[in-house]
C-alpha cells in the first residue's frame, strides 16, 4: 500500500483537530502553520514523494515544504516537548490505520542523518508493499 498525502492529511487533522481548509488554507496563524508543518513532515517522511511533487499536490512552492519540513527536523533535534508529542502522536494513529510503525527520533540528527533514516523508511515501506 503506497500512503498518500490525503492520509497524511486526515491524521494531521486528527492530531491537531486543526480543519482540512485550514491546513490547506492561506492562514498565517500559529494553529494553522503548525499543523501544516507537520503535515509537510508527515507527507515528506511517510510518502515517496519528493518536495517538487509535494509542494504541486499542496498547492505550495517546494521551498515552503523544504522549510516546514526542516523546522519540523530542527525542533526535534533540540527536543521540543511539543513537537515529540505532535510526531509520536502522529506515529501512534499512522500505526492504528496503517499496521507498522516507524519510530521518531528524537536525538540529535544531523540532516544527513535525517535524510539516510528517510531513505531507510522508503526501503522498508516497499518492501512492506512486496509482501
Amino acid at each position: 500500500m503506497i500512503i498518500q498525502i490525503k492520509d497524511c492529511l486526515s491524521i494531521v487533522h486528527e492530531v491537531t483537530d486543526v480543519s482540512h481548509k485550514d491546513i490547506l488554507g492561506p492562514y498565517r496563524f500559529a494553529f494553522a502553520a503548525e499543523a501544516r508543518f507537520l503535515l509537510y513532515w508527515a507527507a515528506r517522511t511517510y510518502t515517496i514523494y519528493s518536495f517538487p511533487k509535494i509542494g504541486h499536490i499542496l498547492n505550495r512552492d517546494h521551498t515552503s515544504i523544504f522549510h516546514g519540513y526542516n523546522k519540523v527536523l530542527k525542533y526535534l533535534k533540540n527536543n521540543n516537548e511539543r513537537w515529540i508529542y505532535l510526531t509520536n502522536k502522529f506515529d501512534e494513529v499512522f500505526k492504528e490505520r496503517f499496521g507498522y510503525r516507524v519510530e521518531i527520533f528524537t536525538e540529535a540528527m544531523t540532516v544527513s542523518e535525517a535524510e539516510r533514516v528517510r531513505i531507510f523508511l522508503r526501503e522498508m515501506r516497499k518492501n512492506n508493499e512486496q509482501d
